[in-house]
């Protein structure tokens, strides 16, 4: 029941003109010129699931298609908007060369290519050389693994037997680079069989640095059985990061939170002794921590004594608001000097909202409005740097393209949350127009634990004269903590939002 019902040899160091990281107390450092470095850009998704698929090594070059662009010119497009990170998922078959990885489908396309693991590294090396020679510091991660005899295809809850071979592999192809920094793992989660409703596994503190827990098989978009099915033994932080440094690599290393690295509440008391950690933070609408009060009460605490970034940060255009989780993040984290990576440097599928696409073209031409508004607020922090740090923010700096939306001269909505009760298990509450605007509205609902496990459901609802009634039933052992109302707007009214904690 659920908790809610209703490796191939270096070609050599770095481009002296990109930045050199390193963690210098609770800031990272450009070592080559002392000034302050905050890691700005996004994610190049793709060398995770090309391979896995079988059409190429991700979406560079002779691929697929001969329209894809070369590793050059990505790097080039990616300089033309000032970014100056980019994150880069991996697979860990593909690397590795296990469980039948890479894949070649020679009948996609006619690629007519045999991939190979040695292929696989060699093309990932010649990215992150293409981007360090346009200046932009390269962030290879870990995205995609599993166990022995089980394929890379998809997220797992954490690191496994084979993660510390990665790691060492590969930080021993770029320890001479100095413009790169070591990303050890995507996302480390918790998992709830909606089947079997329990917890699959519970992803400890403990666990996330030690490991040695039993975490289910599965990769995060496979259902899981109604009873125990075959799990792996995971690898915590704490190994990975002894096999990078086991190969003499001393570049900062980014350890990602909890909850799909939203939660970074025990990051502090639980991280590995190393003097270059950066604490990775994900930041996407609608999850547990995605809003300024959880960011200051949640994440400046933590920036205060390590580095921060955040490794994900996403809005679609069919979101609410279009990009105004975006932009109050990113101006909320240029504040403090947190670095921003967005998810993700690839263009919208043929019109889709929900691919987080930055790009309506390979050549770098922005997808608006996201795309654009990203793009156009990089330009313009390149061009009016704050002095904000963790310990003394500065002023919040001048919006860059506010949303379409509060360009119209449609009425607010003023939604409310009201009447919110819980008793015996059962949660309602009313949302609630006050300009009794009309549409619908869509509610989600975050419960938690005794034990600190989280969980959430959505639900929507036609708002009748300017309201909306909603119940939700809550297992026993959880309480709700939180509710969020999003209002997507309509041609006589504007698209707003309401928070409602629940103590």
């Amino acid at each position: 029941m659920a908790a809610l019902c209703l490796v191939a040899a270096s070609t050599g160091p770095a481009s002296a003109a990109a930045p050199q990281p390193v963690v210098q107390g609770n800031r990272i450092i450009d070592s080559v010129t002392g000034a302050a470095f905050v890691p700005r850009g996004v994610n190049f998704p793709s060398f995770e699931y090309a391979c896995q698929q079988g059409w190429g090594y991700s979406n560079l070059g002779a691929s697929e298609t001969s329209s894809m662009a070369t590793a050059a010119e990505t790097a080039a497009a990616m300089a033309a908007w000032k970014i100056n990170t980019v994150r880069i998922p991996l697979n860990q078959d593909c690397w590795l060369g296990d469980d039948g990885l890479p894949f070649t489908d020679l009948t996609r396309k006619g690629f007519g290519v045999t991939l190979t693991s040695i292929g696989y590294r060699v093309a990932v090396i010649e990215f992150v050389e293409a981007l360090n020679d346009q200046g932009i510091v390269a962030v290879p991660d870990l995205h995609w693994s599993s166990p022995d005899g089980i394929l890379s295809d998809g997220l797992r809850v954490m690191a496994d037997n084979r993660s510390d071979d990665f790691w060492t592999s590969v930080a021993a192809s770029f320890k001479t680079h100095p413009s790169v920094m070591f990303d050890l793992f995507n996302e480390p989660h918790s998992r709830w069989s909606d089947a079997g409703g329990r917890w699959a596994f519970q992803l400890s503190w403990e666990c996330w640095k030690s490991g040695g827990c039993q975490g289910p098989v599965e990769n995060d978009k496979t259902p899981l059985p109604t009873s125990a099915g075959s799990t792996f033994t995971t690898m915590g932080m704490k190994e990975l990061v002894a096999a990078v440094r086991v190969t003499g690599a001393k570049q900062p290393i980014i350890l990602g939170g909890r909850d799909y690295a939203n939660d970074l509440g025990g990051w502090l008391g639980h991280r590995p002794d190393d003097d270059q950690l950066i604490a990775g933070f994900h930041n996407y609408v609608d999850q547990n921590c995605d809003n300024p009060t959880c960011w200051s009460t949640e994440i400046a605490p933590v920036a205060s004594e390590v580095p921060v970034i955040t490794g994900e940060i996403g809005q679609r255009t069919c979101d609410v608001g279009t990009t105004s989780h975006m932009n109050s993040y990113m101006r909320w984290a240029d504040n403090r000097s947190i670095g921003y990576l967005a998810w993700a440097w690839w263009p919208a599928n043929n019109g889709d909202c929900s691919n987080f696409a930055m790009l309506s073209n390979q050549d770098g031409t922005p997808n608006a409005p996201v795309g654009t508004a990203f793009r156009d607020h990089l330009l313009y922090v390149n061009s009016h740097p704050t002095t904000g740090t963790p310990d003394n923010p500065g002023p919040d700096p001048d919006p860059v393209g506010p949303d379409p939306v509060d360009k119209t001269k449609r009425r607010d909505a003023r939604l409310v949350i009201a009447n919110a009760r819980f008793r015996h298990g059962m949660l309602t509450f009313k949302v609630k127009s006050k300009t009794k605007a009309t549409g619908k509205v869509k509610v989600r609902v975050f419960v938690r634990s005794d034990r600190g496990a989280t969980s959430s459901e959505s639900s929507e609802a036609k708002l009748r004269s300017g309201s909306a009634v909603f119940g939700f039933k809550v297992r026993s052992d959880y309480r709700p903590t939180r509710i969020i109302a999003r209002y997507p707007g309509t041609q006589k009214f504007k698209a707003d939002s309401a928070v409602r904690r629940i103590r």
